[in-house]
């Protein structure tokens, strides 16, 4: 006797119909719908990097481009082409990403010495200080979407080639190395850019603890010396 399930699926909560569609599917088709899935969030990702980017496109990743050297790859290039193509234009990129950090960075600086400056001039800073700021959260998210690219792309790349044959890319650890990605001196200009809501010196009412800058803000606002980080080379292949 044939199934009446067919017949009434129509005719089922939409809880239900989802329920007997997962149980009729097979392996494949489930692969099938998760790799379509994952196509969705990957052009939705991309969208969302090409929003952000505004008149600095060239400085952030490149992950549509990056993406179409793994298209090539899988469909006439091979994995071991792609593969190494693939490796040098991502290097390329993080190049790129670190060395407009390093320029924002310093930019960043000289508008908090400036509006140290002001301070002790004794200028109002409700203007600079909101474009200060505004600034300082614009570089947190280009350092944090980069970030989320790379691991992406790096994810996507092994997708699509290790079943061609070329070996995994490992990533995580040369990514914490990279400057866009430890952000100390960001950190300390968030810091600085938090102390502007506090007297000039010092944070604590009545005590004198030195005056807020850019260098020693985020000591500040611990309470505690500041870390001692390898920050000589920052700069370093970069200027």
């Amino acid at each position: 006797m044939a199934s009446l399930q067919p017949l009434l699926a129509p005719y089922l909560p939409a809880h239900m119909r989802h329920r007997a569609a997962q149980h009729h599917a097979t392996p494949q088709s489930a692969q099938v719908a998760k790799a379509k899935q994952d196509l969705v969030e990957d052009q939705r990702f991309a969208n969302r990097m090409d929003r952000l980017k505004g008149d600095f496109y060239n400085a952030w990743l490149d992950y549509r481009g990056l993406s179409a050297i793994l298209e090539e790859a899988v469909h006439g290039t091979g994995a071991e082409a792609g593969s190494e193509r693939f490796r040098t234009v991502l290097a390329a990129n993080l190049h790129t990403v670190n060395k407009y950090y390093h320029t924002s960075i310093k930019s960043l600086s000289e508008e908090a010495d400036r509006l140290v400056q002001m301070r002790e001039d004794g200028i109002p800073l409700e203007h600079s200080k909101a474009d200060f700021i505004k600034e300082i959260n614009r570089l947190v998210q280009y350092c944090t979407m980069n970030y989320i690219g790379v691991l992406k792309i790096v994810e996507k790349r092994n997708q699509y080639l290790i079943p061609l044959g070329s070996p995994e890319m490992h990533m995580t650890e040369f990514l914490l190395e990279q400057h866009f990605v430890k952000r100390y001196r960001l950190y300390d200009l968030e810091a600085f850019a938090e102390s502007l809501n506090h007297p000039l010196y010092g944070w604590q009412s009545g005590k004198v603890i030195g005056k807020a800058t850019p260098q020693n803000a985020l000591s500040l606002e611990m309470g505690t010396p500041r870390p001692v980080h390898s920050l000589e080379n920052d700069w370093a292949n970069y200027t």
